[in-house]
């Protein structure tokens, strides 16, 4: 039993199979930037009082590159 939402990790849920490839479109587009890193997780929740179905997709943040842009815009 490990928790969906971890530090260190975005966590999206989401119910319909057609939306993994919009998200995934989109994780990728910030992991070709810098900043999420390229370890995309897919995950299936648990079911929670009465919830059953659910998906998750997981990634890490890249903080280095994060860390970097923002010294970038702050003086």
């Amino acid at each position: 039993n490990e928790r969906i939402n971890v530090p260190g990790k975005l966590c999206i849920i989401y119910y319909e199979e057609v939306l993994k490839d919009e998200y995934i479109n989109y994780l990728n587009l910030l992991i070709n930037q810098g900043f999420l890193e390229d370890n995309i997780e897919f995950l299936e929740v648990e079911e929670l009082q009465g919830l059953s179905g659910l998906l998750a997709i997981r990634v890490g943040f890249n903080y280095t590159n994060l860390i970097e842009h923002y010294q970038k815009f702050n003086p």
